[in-house]
């Protein structure tokens, strides 16, 4: 098992991560919410306001900190400009895994996949 972020997750301490197995390699998985096309500027500096808001709660701080979840709000061309990157590396892992059997769809056969190549 390991971590596919470049530093190890505080809540797994034990796991190593990519990097330390001998894989110049991190990901770190995408969450997005994307409005609607033709979606209203209003509707957008709405909603825009709305997650950003959310994002800075202590509330929402915590829960990352204690899921050992990592990101940052990015909305706007700052999350125009990230896609390519992170599709980019999706289309690595992509790559690395093509021809083996991955069983299901879903994380628990691609980890299993991806893993099997270290």
């Amino acid at each position: 098992m390991v971590v596919f972020k470049s530093e190890r997750l505080p809540l797994f301490t034990d796991v190593p991560t990519l990097i330390e197995a001998g894989e110049d390699f991190a990901y770190y998985m995408q969450w997005a919410v994307v409005g609607i096309p033709g979606m209203s500027d209003d509707a957008l500096a709405y909603h825009t306001a709305l997650f950003d808001q959310v994002y800075r709660l202590p509330e929402w701080q915590k829960y990352k900190t204690d899921k050992s979840l990592f990101g940052d709000y990015l909305a706007g061309e700052n999350l125009k400009d990230d896609w390519p990157i992170r599709r980019d590396r999706h289309e690595t892992i992509s790559e690395s895994v093509r021809g083996h059997q991955v069983g299901s769809f879903g994380s628990r056969g691609f980890y299993r996949c991806a893993l099997q190549k270290l």
